[in-house]
């Protein structure tokens, strides 16, 4: 059609054949390049493009089977650029940033890797009252897969010089305050003397003790449930 109508163009502008065979010419030219850009549109939808690259693991549809949009044909597996995604309670809102520090384990591997938040979700979800936290895995081999189960340890507080208790040994009066039990020395006997005390932050059956104690201060561990104050003990 191309060449058909390039020669009455010639000819056209040469003075020589007709108006209509010029136009006829030119109309099929322009509709089937028409049709052919369609098709070319049409054939773009029929390549498959990853949108990013990696390895094909699975090819889900079995040959000779119908695609249709939507439907998924192949899984993509990139192990360069790995994160977790996780949710996190709201009262951890002002600890958790981009940047805290992330110990991530994963049982079926036995091994933990050190991260950090790289992102912070700016929505609190109604359901669990929860945010949501992007932690990006450094690049570690082939151990790793995509949906393992994997255990974070963020850390949302720490002090070198925090003095900590069991929290078992904690108590509370009906009122709601916290309390120990201390040895107290009187001449030569020894009595147990109730002593109220600030808490703070309780991780993994340890409490931080703000107020009330020092450092050196004897406290009863063993059996502090079953003695009262005044009280006399005898050291073992």
């Amino acid at each position: 059609a191309k060449t058909t109508y390039d020669k009455q163009a010639r000819l056209w502008e040469q003075n020589i054949g007709s108006e209509m065979q010029y136009l006829q010419a030119k109309t099929q030219k322009e509709s089937l390049e028409s049709s052919l850009a369609t098709l070319n549109s049409q054939l773009a939808k029929a390549q498959i493009r990853a949108p990013f690259a990696g390895v094909v693991d699975e090819i889900i549809p079995n040959a000779g089977e119908m695609a249709t949009p939507q439907m998924p044909i192949i899984r993509l597996v990139n192990l360069d650029e790995m994160y977790i995604k996780s949710d996190v309670s709201e009262q951890h809102l002002q600890s958790v940033k981009i940047g805290t520090p992330v110990k991530v384990s994963f049982p079926s591997l036995g091994k933990t890797l050190e991260a950090e938040i790289s992102e912070s979700s700016k929505y609190i979800n109604p359901e669990n009252r929860s945010f949501k936290v992007t932690v990006d895995l450094p690049k570690n081999g082939d151990d790793l897969r995509p949906n393992q189960l994997a255990h974070l340890r963020i850390n949302d507080y720490s002090d070198d010089n925090a003095l900590v208790l069991p929290s078992s040994i904690v108590m509370q009066t009906a009122e709601g305050a916290d309390f120990i039990y201390v040895l107290a020395d009187e001449g030569d006997k020894t009595f147990a003397k109730r002593v109220m005390v600030t808490t703070g932050h309780e991780y993994e059956g340890q409490i931080e003790i703000l107020s009330g104690i020092e450092n050196g201060t004897r406290v009863i561990s063993n059996g502090a449930k079953s003695v009262r104050d005044g009280q006399r003990v005898r050291l073992s």
